[in-house]
């Protein structure tokens, strides 16, 4: 039979981290942190639009609604890229640092977030692809101009975002690989606790033959017979009988 290592009724001891674990761990803390440095990129434009749209109103002759309109829709892309990002790293960091500590769950929800994450990515460059790939028959004279001047001068912080739009997904695929792996499963799930002698109180033993037959009877000790010795039969002589006269 084989003893557990740990008490009995104990939990078994979870082990160490293994290196899949720690490496799915500095994997999603790296996407975090490029989340991070794209606000910043979108807190730019934020700063720079208004000049833009300016410039691109001045050397069309855009009216003011017009401009106000292109002004609202980029600050607008640009609001929801920031709550989107942040969102995103304090989720990654949350989940990181959760099923670092050997949180079933907290591994599940990574691996469903790493996979969400590399789709959304993968979808918009598809996207941006596509859109950029058909002709703008009915954008407008501002648009054209408003699109030129932020080509020909693109914020300092374009190479973060991108970078982040590079290693975010790879990161976040490769986490995903890095969770699944057979090391992470023996992690996140351990051996089972060692059973206790209560865990079988409640258990009863089935009867043995004597219960139903009465006790068995007590063994006797073996008679040794000794042996018998037969004597002889008395030889009888025979008598001569006279002859008749």
């Amino acid at each position: 039979m084989i003893e557990a290592s740990w008490p009995v009724g104990q939990p078994a001891p979870r082990p160490g981290r293994p290196w899949s674990v720690l490496l799915a761990l500095v994997l999603l803390l790296v996407s975090a942190l490029f989340m991070l440095l794209t606000v910043v990129y979108f807190v730019d434009e934020l700063r720079r639009i208004d000049g833009l749209v300016d410039r691109a109103a001045q050397a069309t002759g855009a009216s003011s609604e017009e401009a106000d309109s292109a002004r609202t829709a980029v600050k607008a892309l640009d609001g929801i890229g920031i709550v989107a990002a942040v969102l995103t790293a304090g989720v990654l960091t949350g989940l990181s640092l959760w099923f670092s500590r050997g949180s079933h769950v907290a591994r599940v929800l990574a691996v469903v977030m790493a996979g969400a994450i590399t789709l959304c990515c993968c979808g918009c460059f598809g996207l941006t692809a596509y859109l950029g790939s058909r002709p703008a028959t009915d954008e407008s004279e501002f648009s054209a101009e408003l699109t030129r001047l932020q080509g020909e001068d693109p914020s300092p912080l374009l190479l973060v975002l991108l970078a982040a739009a590079l290693l975010v997904p790879a990161c976040t695929t490769a986490a995903f690989v890095m969770l699944v792996l057979p090391p992470s499963n023996r992690y996140f799930r351990p051996a089972p606790a060692a059973p206790s002698s209560s865990d079988w109180s409640t258990y009863y033993a089935y009867p043995d033959a004597s219960y139903w037959s009465g006790p068995a009877p007590a063994p006797q000790e073996p008679t040794v017979q000794e042996p018998t010795v037969q004597e002889p039969a008395p030889e009888t002589r025979r008598t001569e009988e006279p002859p008749p006269p």
